[in-house]
Protein backbone atom coordinates (compact mmCIF):
# COMPACT_ATOMS: atom_id res chain seq x y z
CA UNK A 1 0.00 0.00 0.00
CA UNK A 2 1.07 3.62 -0.86
CA UNK A 3 0.45 6.63 0.96
CA UNK A 4 -0.23 10.69 -0.20
CA UNK A 5 1.11 13.90 1.67
CA UNK A 6 -2.56 14.14 2.63
CA UNK A 7 -2.30 11.13 5.26
CA UNK A 8 0.00 12.92 7.47
CA UNK A 9 -1.30 14.30 10.55
CA UNK A 10 1.01 16.93 12.25
CA UNK A 11 0.94 16.97 15.97
CA UNK A 12 2.81 18.66 18.70
CA UNK A 13 5.22 17.04 20.57
CA UNK A 14 3.34 17.05 23.88
CA UNK A 15 -0.27 16.08 23.13
CA UNK A 16 -2.65 14.38 25.44
CA UNK A 17 -3.33 10.80 24.08
CA UNK A 18 -6.74 10.84 22.61
CA UNK A 19 -8.75 7.49 19.92
CA UNK A 20 -10.78 9.86 17.43
CA UNK A 21 -11.47 7.39 14.51
CA UNK A 22 -8.55 7.14 13.29
CA UNK A 23 -6.64 9.57 14.76
CA UNK A 24 -3.86 9.00 17.86
CA UNK A 25 -2.50 11.50 19.75
CA UNK A 26 1.05 10.83 21.94
CA UNK A 27 2.32 12.18 25.00
CA UNK A 28 5.84 12.07 26.03
CA UNK A 29 6.80 13.20 29.85
CA UNK A 30 10.68 14.60 30.35
CA UNK A 31 11.76 16.12 33.22
CA UNK A 32 15.10 17.67 33.43
CA UNK A 33 16.70 18.64 36.95
CA UNK A 34 18.75 16.33 39.08
CA UNK A 35 17.60 13.29 36.97
CA UNK A 36 16.25 12.67 33.37
CA UNK A 37 12.61 11.00 33.16
CA UNK A 38 10.91 9.39 29.88
CA UNK A 39 7.45 7.87 30.60
CA UNK A 40 4.51 7.58 28.45
CA UNK A 41 1.17 6.88 30.39
CA UNK A 42 -1.96 5.44 28.88
CA UNK A 43 -5.42 6.75 31.21
CA UNK A 44 -8.46 4.34 31.94
CA UNK A 45 -11.91 4.67 33.01
CA UNK A 46 -12.68 1.74 35.22
CA UNK A 47 -16.62 2.24 36.36
CA UNK A 48 -16.99 -0.50 39.21
CA UNK A 49 -20.55 -1.62 39.98
CA UNK A 50 -21.17 -3.25 42.86
CA UNK A 51 -17.67 -2.83 44.01
CA UNK A 52 -17.33 -6.72 42.01
CA UNK A 53 -16.27 -5.47 38.59
CA UNK A 54 -15.47 -2.91 35.97
CA UNK A 55 -18.28 -1.92 34.23
CA UNK A 56 -16.94 -0.33 31.81
CA UNK A 57 -13.71 0.90 30.15
CA UNK A 58 -13.45 4.58 28.45
CA UNK A 59 -9.24 5.50 27.19
CA UNK A 60 -10.64 9.27 26.92
CA UNK A 61 -11.45 9.90 30.95
CA UNK A 62 -8.90 10.00 33.88
CA UNK A 63 -11.07 8.97 36.70
CA UNK A 64 -8.92 6.15 36.94
CA UNK A 65 -5.25 6.08 35.74
CA UNK A 66 -1.88 4.26 36.19
CA UNK A 67 0.02 6.91 38.19
CA UNK A 68 3.93 7.92 39.12
CA UNK A 69 5.30 9.61 42.07
CA UNK A 70 9.35 9.71 42.04
CA UNK A 71 10.09 11.04 45.45
CA UNK A 72 7.63 8.17 47.24
CA UNK A 73 8.36 5.80 44.86
CA UNK A 74 4.85 3.95 44.72
CA UNK A 75 3.15 3.00 41.60
CA UNK A 76 -0.24 2.96 42.43
CA UNK A 77 -3.81 2.14 40.31
CA UNK A 78 -6.58 4.76 41.43
CA UNK A 79 -10.28 3.30 40.85
CA UNK A 80 -12.77 6.11 42.15
CA UNK A 81 -11.50 7.53 45.11
CA UNK A 82 -9.07 4.42 46.28
CA UNK A 83 -5.41 3.90 45.94
CA UNK A 84 -3.88 0.23 44.66
CA UNK A 85 -0.19 -0.23 45.07
CA UNK A 86 0.71 -2.33 42.79
CA UNK A 87 4.49 -2.41 41.81
CA UNK A 88 7.17 -0.84 42.76
CA UNK A 89 8.51 0.14 39.78
CA UNK A 90 6.40 2.49 36.66
CA UNK A 91 3.28 1.35 35.34
CA UNK A 92 3.22 0.61 31.52
CA UNK A 93 0.29 -0.27 30.51
CA UNK A 94 -3.29 -1.13 32.02
CA UNK A 95 -5.39 -3.67 30.21
CA UNK A 96 -8.91 -4.69 31.23
CA UNK A 97 -10.03 -8.83 30.33
CA UNK A 98 -13.01 -8.13 27.62
CA UNK A 99 -15.17 -10.46 29.30
CA UNK A 100 -14.39 -11.02 32.87
CA UNK A 101 -14.33 -7.28 33.84
CA UNK A 102 -13.40 -7.61 36.66
CA UNK A 103 -9.16 -9.13 36.00
CA UNK A 104 -7.23 -6.33 34.58
CA UNK A 105 -3.68 -6.80 34.29
CA UNK A 106 -0.71 -4.19 34.42
CA UNK A 107 2.65 -4.06 32.28
CA UNK A 108 5.37 -2.57 34.76
CA UNK A 109 8.99 -1.74 34.05
CA UNK A 110 9.74 -3.91 37.26
CA UNK A 111 10.25 -7.15 34.29
CA UNK A 112 6.31 -8.33 35.51
CA UNK A 113 3.23 -8.51 33.99
CA UNK A 114 0.65 -8.94 36.70
CA UNK A 115 -2.91 -10.17 36.73
CA UNK A 116 -5.06 -8.79 39.33
CA UNK A 117 -8.76 -9.54 40.17
CA UNK A 118 -10.47 -5.82 40.91
CA UNK A 119 -12.33 -7.56 43.75
CA UNK A 120 -9.20 -8.35 45.70
CA UNK A 121 -7.21 -5.63 45.56
CA UNK A 122 -5.97 -4.25 48.93
CA UNK A 123 -6.35 -0.30 49.41
CA UNK A 124 -4.78 -0.24 52.96
CA UNK A 125 -1.19 -1.68 51.88
CA UNK A 126 -0.02 -4.05 48.78
CA UNK A 127 -2.38 -5.89 46.83
CA UNK A 128 -2.00 -9.53 45.79
CA UNK A 129 -1.93 -10.24 42.04
CA UNK A 130 -3.79 -13.48 41.25
CA UNK A 131 -0.53 -14.82 38.98
CA UNK A 132 2.63 -12.71 37.37
CA UNK A 133 4.52 -13.20 34.74
CA UNK A 134 8.35 -12.25 34.55
CA UNK A 135 10.12 -10.94 31.57
CA UNK A 136 13.84 -10.88 31.14
CA UNK A 137 13.77 -6.91 30.92
CA UNK A 138 11.22 -3.86 31.29
CA UNK A 139 7.54 -4.45 29.88
CA UNK A 140 6.47 -1.57 27.34
CA UNK A 141 3.25 -2.82 27.33
CA UNK A 142 0.77 -5.59 27.85
CA UNK A 143 -2.98 -6.67 26.20
CA UNK A 144 -5.83 -8.81 26.68
CA UNK A 145 -7.06 -10.02 23.26
CA UNK A 146 -9.93 -7.99 22.31
CA UNK A 147 -12.78 -9.82 21.94
CA UNK A 148 -12.06 -13.39 24.30
CA UNK A 149 -9.47 -12.13 26.49
CA UNK A 150 -8.27 -15.71 26.10
CA UNK A 151 -4.38 -14.09 25.00
CA UNK A 152 -2.13 -12.14 26.12
CA UNK A 153 0.06 -9.87 23.86
CA UNK A 154 3.50 -8.34 25.60
CA UNK A 155 6.12 -6.08 24.27
CA UNK A 156 9.54 -5.95 26.07
CA UNK A 157 13.01 -4.59 26.59
CA UNK A 158 14.55 -8.50 26.04
CA UNK A 159 14.07 -7.60 22.64
CA UNK A 160 11.29 -9.88 22.30
CA UNK A 161 7.40 -10.16 21.51
CA UNK A 162 4.94 -12.93 23.50
CA UNK A 163 1.83 -14.40 23.45
CA UNK A 164 0.31 -16.13 26.74
CA UNK A 165 -2.32 -18.37 26.75
CA UNK A 166 -5.06 -18.21 29.17
CA UNK A 167 -7.25 -21.04 30.99
CA UNK A 168 -10.26 -19.85 32.13
CA UNK A 169 -13.51 -21.59 34.25
CA UNK A 170 -16.23 -19.99 33.99
CA UNK A 171 -15.82 -18.03 37.27
CA UNK A 172 -11.93 -17.05 37.17
CA UNK A 173 -8.49 -17.86 35.06
CA UNK A 174 -7.63 -21.00 36.00
CA UNK A 175 -4.09 -20.75 34.60
CA UNK A 176 -1.81 -18.93 32.25
CA UNK A 177 1.03 -20.05 30.34
CA UNK A 178 3.37 -19.30 27.21
CA UNK A 179 1.97 -20.15 24.02
CA UNK A 180 4.82 -18.48 21.66
CA UNK A 181 7.46 -15.84 22.03
CA UNK A 182 10.30 -14.28 18.84
CA UNK A 183 12.93 -11.85 19.06
CA UNK A 184 12.15 -8.33 17.88
CA UNK A 185 14.21 -5.86 17.90
CA UNK A 186 12.60 -3.35 20.72
CA UNK A 187 15.78 -1.28 21.42
CA UNK A 188 14.20 2.02 20.49
CA UNK A 189 16.96 4.06 22.31
CA UNK A 190 16.20 6.80 24.83
CA UNK A 191 14.79 9.36 22.13
CA UNK A 192 12.20 7.36 20.47
CA UNK A 193 8.80 6.38 22.26
CA UNK A 194 9.15 2.30 22.99
CA UNK A 195 7.05 -0.28 21.16
CA UNK A 196 3.78 -1.23 22.07
CA UNK A 197 2.00 -4.09 19.87
CA UNK A 198 -1.79 -4.03 19.62
CA UNK A 199 -4.21 -6.40 18.50
CA UNK A 200 -6.72 -5.84 15.60
CA UNK A 201 -10.04 -5.03 17.35
CA UNK A 202 -11.94 -7.05 15.45
CA UNK A 203 -9.40 -10.15 15.20
CA UNK A 204 -7.74 -11.87 17.77
CA UNK A 205 -5.09 -13.22 15.24
CA UNK A 206 -3.46 -10.41 14.05
CA UNK A 207 -1.54 -7.56 15.53
CA UNK A 208 0.50 -4.44 14.71
CA UNK A 209 3.79 -3.17 15.84
CA UNK A 210 6.38 -0.68 14.70
CA UNK A 211 10.19 -2.01 13.85
CA UNK A 212 13.81 -1.06 13.66
CA UNK A 213 14.11 -2.40 10.26
CA UNK A 214 15.12 -0.19 7.39
CA UNK A 215 13.99 0.46 4.82
CA UNK A 216 11.25 1.82 7.70
CA UNK A 217 8.33 -0.04 8.12
CA UNK A 218 5.34 -1.07 10.32
CA UNK A 219 4.77 -4.97 10.85
CA UNK A 220 1.37 -7.12 10.91
CA UNK A 221 1.92 -10.49 12.57
CA UNK A 222 -0.62 -13.37 13.21
CA UNK A 223 -0.91 -14.71 16.46
CA UNK A 224 1.55 -17.58 16.15
CA UNK A 225 3.95 -14.60 15.96
CA UNK A 226 4.68 -15.20 12.04
CA UNK A 227 5.59 -11.87 10.10
CA UNK A 228 2.50 -11.49 7.51
CA UNK A 229 2.75 -8.33 5.72
CA UNK A 230 4.91 -5.02 6.32
CA UNK A 231 3.85 -1.54 5.20
CA UNK A 232 6.47 0.51 3.07
CA UNK A 233 6.33 3.98 1.53
CA UNK A 234 10.15 4.75 -0.19
CA UNK A 235 8.64 8.38 -0.72
CA UNK A 236 6.76 8.84 2.54
CA UNK A 237 7.76 6.85 5.21
CA UNK A 238 11.87 7.03 6.48
CA UNK A 239 11.15 7.07 9.88
CA UNK A 240 10.42 4.84 12.95
CA UNK A 241 6.73 4.39 13.74
CA UNK A 242 7.02 3.83 17.47
CA UNK A 243 2.98 3.50 17.92
CA UNK A 244 0.21 1.86 15.61
CA UNK A 245 -3.02 1.06 15.89
CA UNK A 246 -6.25 -0.31 13.74
CA UNK A 247 -9.35 1.76 13.18
CA UNK A 248 -12.04 -0.03 15.09
CA UNK A 249 -14.59 -0.17 12.43
CA UNK A 250 -12.29 -0.06 8.73
CA UNK A 251 -9.49 -1.03 7.26
CA UNK A 252 -6.82 1.83 7.80
CA UNK A 253 -3.82 1.42 10.07
CA UNK A 254 -2.35 4.83 11.61
CA UNK A 255 1.05 4.70 13.26
CA UNK A 256 2.95 8.01 14.39
CA UNK A 257 6.65 8.31 15.25
CA UNK A 258 8.36 10.27 18.05
CA UNK A 259 8.82 13.61 15.67
CA UNK A 260 4.76 14.59 15.67
CA UNK A 261 3.61 13.05 12.36
CA UNK A 262 0.98 10.51 11.79
CA UNK A 263 1.02 8.19 8.76
CA UNK A 264 -2.17 6.66 7.85
CA UNK A 265 -2.21 3.03 5.63
CA UNK A 266 -5.81 2.52 3.65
Amino acid sequence: MTISKHNYINMGRHCRIERLGIILCFVCTVTVGWWYTEYYVRRYTLTIQGEERIDSVNTRDTSVQATSTYQRNIFTIRIGEKLFRLHDKNIRTVSVHPLKQQYFITASTDCHIALWDVRKLNSNGRSKSVCELPHGKGLNSAFFSPITGSKILSTCADDKLRIYQLEETAEAVADVSLASSRHHNNHTGRWLTKFRAEWHPRCEEIFIVGSMARPRQIELFDDKLHLIHTYTSEEWLGSVCSLNTFHPKRDIIAGANSSGRMHVFM
